[in-house]
């Protein structure tokens, strides 16, 4: 496995995430999340081909009522934590959930690309997981198609996250799950981005 350092990749709005949220000695911090990594099949030129409508350039439109069921799915995984675990760990998430403005999806071959500015990340279709190595631990990351989705899966030592994304014409729709050993059942929230000019 090819291991990268997180401060390279700096890639956690777009495919990493809070899973665990801690509040230790009065500061959160974030571990990674993600999903099954074990994908063992190269995708064949007609799964490759199902990418294509993902490629180009997407803004963030997350719409209000998107916007306020990822903030009430963040409360109700901590409502179970102290005060102060609480208040701590939703502001942690809500911000870490946030979409990123811009996202970037190119895809070369069985190489796909995801950049959200000085984010970028590169993964191979149906290839082994890569190690990004933190201050916070190591995670793996991998990604997958299944079907019309493209799947971006992370896993730490304290949660993983699943990221599906999947293009209709000129939206994207972004939809995460994602757990944790503070959170109280899986995160599930839905965001959607707007193709760009």
């Amino acid at each position: 496995m090819k291991v990268l350092t997180a401060g390279t990749l700096g890639i956690w709005i777009i495919c990493g995430g809070a899973i665990g949220v801690q509040a230790d000695n009065g500061a959160a911090t974030r571990d990674t999340v993600a999903a099954e990594t074990s994908v063992a099949t190269m995708p064949d030129s007609t799964s490759i081909e199902s990418t294509a409508p993902l490629a180009g350039r997407w803004r963030a439109s997350e719409t209000t009522d998107e916007e306020k069921q990822r903030l009430e799915a963040i409360d109700e995984v901590t409502d179970h934590l102290g005060l102060f675990k609480r208040g701590r760990g939703r502001s942690r998430l809500k911000e870490l959930t946030s979409p990123p403005p811009s996202l970037m999806i190119g895809v070369t071959g069985s190489k796909v690309t995801m950049d959200s500015g000085d984010r970028r990340l590169e993964l191979e279709l149906g290839g082994p997981p890569i190690e990004i190595t933190g201050s916070q631990g190591t995670t793996r990351m991998s990604a997958k198609l299944d079907g019309q989705r493209l799947v971006v899966l992370a896993r730490g030592d304290k949660g993983e996250r699943t990221a599906s994304y999947r293009a209709s014409g000129d939206e994207l729709t972004m939809r995460v799950v994602m757990t944790g050993d503070q959170l109280d059942g899986p995160l599930e929230y839905v965001t959607t981005y707007a193709r760009m000019e």
